[in-house]
């Protein structure tokens, strides 16, 4: 039975009045609602459907207010702006503050909702609030700037002296928001932490399409996590900062988009200041890159496999001008790292690679000018050895450290431009050079230096049974081309030059100075051990001339000569005392017994008052060998050979020449 409000009554004096509602249909009076509550009739239509009609297009047209406070309101009107067809207004209360206290202006609870059946249902909306969406019309063509369902004009205020913690305008205690439409906050509250900004959630956020910043991203903690499967994080083209990631201090990596200003990085990495506890094994990185595991599967070679820990392509200039670059490179390291305050390094190092070889295909290139005085200082260091497969030039010096070697398996050549010059002590000692290889003094030197020439000693015995021999000491000259025109002579083959310097001229009165003496001394044999050994023999000196050359077609050449071209050939003296004996010369002691040949030149003293033997070595040791022999004495030597057959008689204050061509011994007395 539908119902109309159709009067209300208000009592001048301000008291309150009463509200009489009649039957639509027959007009009569249904109930009245007093200052006291119901004065007449019955509001109850439980038993059938009840509709309150109230009059249409009036400012009030049904009110619900206790004495103070219109806490319901319905307006009719629908031409005037500004008007809300149903008004609630909170009534004002005063509730002593307590923990679960509340005081609220609508609640709705929900009653349950029963389903029978077994269908399934496809959506269950707005089971406890449900606001359709209203719609805008217009004849002519006026333009909404803003239109809302659902408004919602603040979050609760705090007055006089009570605070709120934390003020919400829609509070969800529990559950799910969901929405087909767009969530748009037009809050511009930056967010510097996790508990600021106009968006926040305890919680992560899953996003299935992209995420789009006009201003930045910013992670304070927890993943970003792209799903399973590829996304992109899309940034600015051209922007100076289209992504940075950064704590409260530093822009740690920033994406720079760039591409028209000089000085521009499209990623710049920054390390975060960092305090750290000194201890053994701390470290602090800026990158930290550490590559997965790559498993290969299947037997075919690889044929490289590079970059598995970092790759980096090579860059490209280019210019439609003719702009010159100096210096470009792929990757640049500014230095090594820098201590500061107090703090120091022992070993700093651009670049250090803990472990593995480093391979290049170009050219390793070092600025650096320090010199190298030992096997650690210098622009390249090395603590292995260096393989050189190409030619190395130096525009240094060479040092080799205390007790090592040049060593090679293969021809080495030494080719110098300029004289080659060796120093020992920091002092040259030989340079060789087109002309000659000489040994000479530095300037401030007041003498000449000696240059020796020595092979090396034998080596232990090693239980070989007999001593290791020295090592042979040999200078051989070229031998000369043989001819290749008809009737040409061939080549000669090298000379051998041994010149020891001139004196020089002295100064006023002084003496000249003597020229340098030539010496050529073979080694002494070596002693006999404590038993029945026998002494090593002396070194023998041999001077050779070249034969001649075979006949060929013509006349054989004559062969060289041993050739004494200037000043006295001496011989050394041996002086023997015969002491009234027979004397026995050897030149293998013990073989046989007796007196040590050491000179070509014998002065012989009999101290005899009768005729004496002198025997000479056998004639096998004695072959090619000349002797003279001068008798000192007062008596007859008779020379004999080693069996004391008679070779010559040497009467006193005479001279005999004794040769032997190893099987006889031969000579004279005297003049021939």
């Amino acid at each position: 039975m539908p119902v109309t409000l159709v009067r209300s009554r208000w009592d001048t004096s301000g008291k309150e009045g009463q509200l009489d509602f009649y039957s639509v249909t027959s007009g009569a009076s249904v109930f009245t609602i007093g200052p006291s509550g119901v004065t007449s009739g019955s509001p109850d239509y439980s038993a059938a459907a009840v509709d309150i009609t109230v009059i249409a297009d009036t400012i009030a047209a049904l009110e619900f207010f206790d004495s103070t406070t219109k806490f319901m309101v319905f307006d009719t009107r629908v031409t005037v702006t500004g008007v809300a067809n149903i008004t609630m207004t909170g009534m004002p209360a005063t509730i002593v503050a307590a923990a679960g206290i509340t005081h609220k202006l609508l609640s709705l609870a929900s009653g349950t909702t029963t389903l029978t059946g077994n269908s399934a249902v496809t959506a269950l909306n707005g089971l406890g609030l449900t606001v359709a969406q209203p719609t805008v019309t217009s004849a002519g063509t006026p333009a909404t700037a803003t239109a809302s369902t659902v408004y919602i004009a603040a979050e609760p205020a705090a007055a006089g002296t009570a605070t709120i913690t934390a003020p919400y305008a829609l509070h969800i205690a529990s559950g799910n928001m969901l929405t087909a439409g767009k969530i748009i906050v037009d809050d511009v509250t930056d967010s510097t932490t996790g508990t600021t900004g106009s968006i926040q959630t305890d919680g992560g956020i899953g996003a299935a399409l992209e995420i789009t910043s006009d201003a930045g991203f910013k992670l304070v903690a927890g993943d970003l996590d792209m799903g399973t499967a590829a996304g992109d994080i899309v940034v600015p083209a051209n922007a100076v900062a289209a992504l940075e990631f950064y704590d409260a201090t530093t822009k740690f990596l920033v994406l720079d988009t760039r591409n028209t200003v000089t000085g521009t990085a499209n990623i710049t990495a920054t390390g975060i200041p960092a305090t750290i506890v000194a201890a053994a094994g701390v470290t602090h990185n800026l990158v930290s890159l550490a590559p997965g595991i790559t498993t290969l599967t299947g037997a075919t070679g690889v044929n490289a496999m590079n970059g598995l820990g970092l790759t980096v392509g090579q860059p490209t200039i280019t210019s439609a001008a003719a702009p010159a670059t100096a210096v470009a490179s792929t990757v640049y390291i500014a230095a090594a790292p820098l201590a500061a305050g107090t703090a120091t390094i022992t070993a700093g190092y651009a670049l250090s690679i803990g472990a593995g070889n480093m391979l290049t295909a170009g050219r390793i290139i070092i600025d650096d000018v320090t010199d190298s005085t030992s096997t650690v200082t210098g622009s390249l260091q090395t603590d292995g050895g260096l393989g050189v497969a190409l030619d190395f030039f130096l525009g240094g010096d060479i040092s080799i450290a205390t007790a090592k070697k040049i060593t090679t398996a293969a021809e080495l050549t030494l080719n110098s431009v300029d004289p080659f010059t060796i120093q020992i002590g920091g002092v040259d000692l030989l340079q060789a050079d087109e002309a000659a290889i000489a040994a000479f003094a530095a300037a401030a030197d007041t003498a000449g230096h000696d240059a020796y020439l020595e092979t090396e000693d034998g080596g232990a015995d090693g239980g070989a049974g007999t001593g290791r021999a020295g090592g042979l000491f040999n200078i051989k000259t070229g031998d000369g081309s043989a001819s290749a025109t008809a009737a040409a002579v061939g080549g000669a083959g090298g000379a051998l030059s041994l010149i020891t310097g001139a004196g020089l001229t002295g100064n006023t009165t002084g003496n000249g100075g003597v020229g340098g003496a030539l010496a050529i001394t073979a080694g002494a044999g070596g002693d006999s051990g404590a038993g029945a050994g026998v002494g090593g023999t002396g070194g023998t000196i041999t001077l050779t001339a070249g034969a001649g050359g075979g006949a060929g077609g013509g006349t054989a050449g004559a062969p060289g000569q041993v050739t004494i071209g200037a000043g006295v050939f001496a011989q050394g003296v041996q002086t023997i005392n015969m002491g009234d004996v027979a004397v026995t010369l050897t030149l293998v002691p013990g073989t046989p017994a007796g007196t040590l040949l050491t000179a070509n030149v014998l002065y012989v003293d009999a101290q005899s008052g009768t005729t004496e033997d002198l025997l000479f070595p056998p004639e096998a040791d004695c072959a090619g060998m000349t002797f003279v022999v001068v008798n000192t004495g007062g008596e007859t030597i008779e020379i004999q050979n080693n069996s004391a057959g008679a070779v010559l008689t040497l009467e006193t204050a005479n001279t005999a020449i004794v040769t032997c061509d190893g099987t006889t011994l031969r000579g004279f007395v005297g003049i021939p």
